[in-house]
């Protein structure tokens, strides 16, 4: 299955000593994007990667799912038939414009 997710990310920008106000300004929560390959799923998060080999994974990501805000899911059979289709670009437009929606 293949995922879009929106999910909130946080990063700290230094690993030195800061002043209370530096550490305010250098913790960030921002929203971010990623669409991959649902690997698996757990309780506690979701398993991505968004590069595949017949042995390996690359690109591999782990997104807590109490920091998701928006999924949708894509079966890889529907995507996977569509691109070997003669329609190949009208259909990663619309997925493209499905997901900036």
């Amino acid at each position: 299955m293949i995922v879009y997710l929106k999910f909130l990310d946080h990063s700290s920008g230094s690993n030195i000593w800061l002043s209370k106000e530096e550490f305010k300004q250098e913790c960030i929560i921002e929203e971010c994007e990623v669409v991959g390959f649902l690997e698996f799923e757990d309780d506690k998060a979701y398993y991505l990667s968004t590069m595949r080999s017949s042995t390996d994974l690359g690109s591999g990501h782990n997104i807590l799912k109490s920091d998701v805000t928006y999924m949708k899911k894509y079966p890889l059979k529907t995507v996977l038939k569509t691109f070997q289709s003669k329609k190949l670009l009208q259909c990663i437009n619309r997925l493209v414009m499905s997901i900036f929606r």
